[in-house]
């Protein structure tokens, strides 16, 4: 499958990460429709569908860096 032309995060072109079961540019379009105070596209390279088990330790940085500010109000952790 061809990405180019896909827009992510900034307008860029979404990487091909390989995900045959939600690759990123539907992903990205499903994003663009939702509507949250807070929300951020992040793409793991090469990771597929199971980020969390293929790059734990990248998964782990976005979870600290990202998602635990938005819901504790605390800064990043890492």
């Amino acid at each position: 499958m061809d990405l180019r032309g896909a827009a992510g995060p900034g307008g860029d072109a979404l990487p091909p990460v390989g995900d045959i079961l939600t690759p990123p540019a539907p992903a990205r379009r499903f994003f663009d429709d939702v509507t949250a105070p807070v929300k951020e596209f992040a793409l793991i390279r090469d990771a597929s569908h199971f980020a969390s088990f293929r790059h734990p330790d990248r998964f782990l940085d976005l979870m600290l860096t990202h998602v635990r500010p938005a819901v504790t109000a605390q800064p990043a952790a890492r």
